[in-house]
């Protein structure tokens, strides 16, 4: 290839290269390869590089022998430790040495903070270099002589003291890549500054966010001088590829509106290993590895059960956190539905639950009904009898309550589930507290984390490349206490359904314990146009398959008379929730005796008829008794998705 080569000063200055410039894109670009792509070359020196000789001149980057692959985890420790040096933020500094494995054996925050700044410090130019050293000297003198102090050490152990206990590997990398980069700018004689360079890459992991390219910018492929007639057309192809989602594959869209062409994955683990469903991490591991059976975006079939482990792993992908502290977060404490939605349950919760059953009745009419064309293969109406002949026995079990399977082991009320779809109903705002004339109390009987006595929780602390949050803070400490109540049942096991609705206007308060509850104004989806989000309309409308049944997550539900906007989710064993926009109504009914759609229907009807609110369909065809070619019918169509 042809180029400049960065020591040759007097070529560059005879080409016109802005020298400043180059090292500032080969900075974003490092930046880039570390946040973003996870994926970098870890041997930046002046001999890897060349300059082109057009303009715009562009760094070229030579020798791939060296590179290093960070894992999320590791990606987003870097960008928060980052951050954290840039902002001083001592807590969320020793959070990010302690989520990439960095041990020290002391605990000083001040003094790692001044070495963490130093790390990222800006370059300095070649005629200032002993005097930069001499500072960092002093400065590390200064700090070894605190260390020192406080370990109280001679000067003799002194040398042989080393305050980190464990470094992990990729920061060796890493470390090696700045120190490189630092070495090119001084020989370039430019001064760059990293924190301004480096910090809104690293604010891109934290937030989660990831650029598609194609449809946001055409410009996404490498925009140097076209040479030749094939070269302008490949490039525009690329560009029409990536546009029609040829080169992007699976998309977060796709797995939201069961296009993702993954609705039969993992759909034999009840046959051949129904312990894997159980382990969290190997159902992800497999989701993976799994290939889609229809082209992404083109045919709608309900995802199940992949449904949960493909939003679960995408979930915990792009937050850093675990699936069930996001539901914990996002969710219970913001509607202050403590105690009452687990995916997962904690110890002590048993206590509470009803037993799965099935409805025999159901079962044996649906085992005889032909297939759907509208359902994936593996989740036919035999498949369906078949399995839920089996899943009491297996969900009862301990193991299956506390295992995180998200499509298929949620325990929760069902005044819970109404008060999130109240929530969804008025835009995401939360709804006024829950009715105190509802026992026991919502919310009473929650468990929470341990919080060990000694340690310091500061008043305020600042989240790292992320917004402000509204909830409070939570221990990392992973065991639960279990706070005590005189009423202590979610739901009788001798009974068969828990039935709620709820209204967003409802402006009752409640009483937990001895304290009143009052209602803070605040929201739990931030996005102003969440329905449309949700339903797959308005903005969203070309992220969804026109005419499906599902929006971006849930159902839509649709009324005889058209006057409503609905959506929400049914499972398989007749439980349900729903919100009508149009009303500000949710609704939600739990079953613990598994039929098909029966009970549920005539429950939702019985509620909307009273409030004069249209039935959604789905729910209408069940509200009256059905004979002979009706009856088929109708259950020709359980109520699941």
């Amino acid at each position: 290839m042809d180029g400049i080569r960065l020591n040759d000063l007097e070529s560059l200055e005879a080409f016109g290269v802005n020298k400043q410039k180059i090292v500032e894109e080969i900075t974003r670009a490092y930046a880039h390869q570390i946040y973003v792509d996870g994926f970098f070359n870890g041997d930046p020196h002046p001999g890897n590089f060349l300059v082109s000789k057009e303009s715009p001149h562009r760094p070229i980057l030579l020798d791939f022998g060296l590179t290093k692959r960070l894992s999320s985890t590791i990606k987003q420790a870097l960008a928060k430790m980052f951050l954290a040096s840039t902002e001083g933020d001592h807590v969320a500094l020793l959070s990010a040495f302690a989520e990439m494995g960095l041990k020290l054996r002391l605990d000083m925050p001040e003094q790692a903070m001044e070495v963490t700044t130093v790390f990222f410090r800006s370059t300095t130019p070649a005629n200032e270099y002993h005097k930069t050293m001499k500072s960092l000297a002093e400065q590390r003198d200064k700090n070894m002589k605190v260390i020192q102090e406080k370990m109280k050490l001679d000067k003799k152990e002194m040398k042989r003291f080393n305050p980190v206990d464990a470094f992990p590997g990729d920061i060796v990398i890493f470390g090696r890549v700045l120190n490189l980069l630092r070495g090119l700018s001084s020989s370039m004689n430019v001064r760059i500054i990293y924190m301004d360079i480096m910090r809104p890459f690293a604010e891109s992991v934290l937030s989660g966010y990831i650029s598609r390219g194609p449809s946001v910018n055409d410009r996404w492929i490498f925009d140097s001088p076209v040479h030749s007639e094939v070269e302008s057309k490949l490039r525009q192809l690329l560009i029409e590829l990536g546009n029609n989602d040829k080169i992007l594959g699976i998309q977060v869209h796709h797995v939201l509106n069961h296009t993702s062409g993954l609705h039969n994955a993992m759909g034999d683990i009840t046959q051949e290993n129904p312990l894997l469903m159980l382990d969290w991490d190997g159902c992800l591991n497999c989701i993976s590895q799994s290939v889609p059976e229809t082209e992404p975006g083109k045919e709608q079939f309900y995802h199940y059960l992949s449904f949960g482990w493909l939003c679960g792993g995408i979930i915990e992908h792009a937050s850093g956190k675990k699936f069930q502290e996001i539901l914990e977060e996002a969710i219970i404490r913001p509607l202050h539905i403590e105690g009452e939605l687990y995916v997962g349950i904690p110890p002590g919760v048993e206590s509470r639950l009803a037993a799965l059953t099935v409805d025999t009745d159901d079962l044996s009419k649906l085992s005889a009904l032909s297939n759907r064309s509208d359902l994936p293969s593996t989740f036919q109406p035999q498949q369906i009898a078949q399995v839920a002949t089996t899943l009491p026995v297996v969900f009862n079990t301990l193991n299956a309550r506390r295992a995180i399977i998200p499509a298929g082991n949620g325990h929760l009320s069902a005044r819970a589930l109404a008060r999130y779809y109240a929530a969804l109903a008025n835009g995401g705002k939360l709804p006024p507290p829950h009715s105190s004339a509802s026992k026991p109390l919502l919310g009473s009987h929650p468990h929470i984390p341990k919080l060990n006595s000694s340690q310091k929780v500061p008043k305020k602390r600042k989240c790292i490349g992320r917004k402000q949050a509204t909830v409070p803070a939570v221990s990392t400490n992973r065991s639960y206490e279990k706070v005590s109540c005189s009423d202590d049942l979610e739901a009788d096991e001798g009974s068969n359904i828990n039935r709620q609705s709820s209204s967003s206007d409802d402006t009752s308060s409640s009483r937990i314990g001895n304290n009143l509850k009052t209602h803070v104004a605040g929201k739990v989806y931030r996005n102003p146009r969440i329905i449309d989000e949700f339903l797959g309309t308005g903005d969203y409308e070309n992220l969804a398959l026109p005419n499906g049944g599902f929006g971006l997550g849930f159902k839509r539900f649709t009324s005889k008379d058209g006057s409503s906007i609905a959506f929400g989710h049914s499972g398989m064993g007749g439980s349900t929730g729903f919100c009508d926009v149009t009303n500000k109504f949710s609704i939600a009914v739990t079953l613990n005796k598994m039929s098909f759609g029966g009970v549920t229907g005539k429950i939702v009807q019985l509620v909307c008829s009273e409030l004069n609110i249209p039935v959604p369909d789905d729910f209408l065809r069940f509200a009256v008794e059905q004979r002979g070619e009706d009856a088929q019918l109708q259950m020709g169509r359980p109520m699941i998705n």
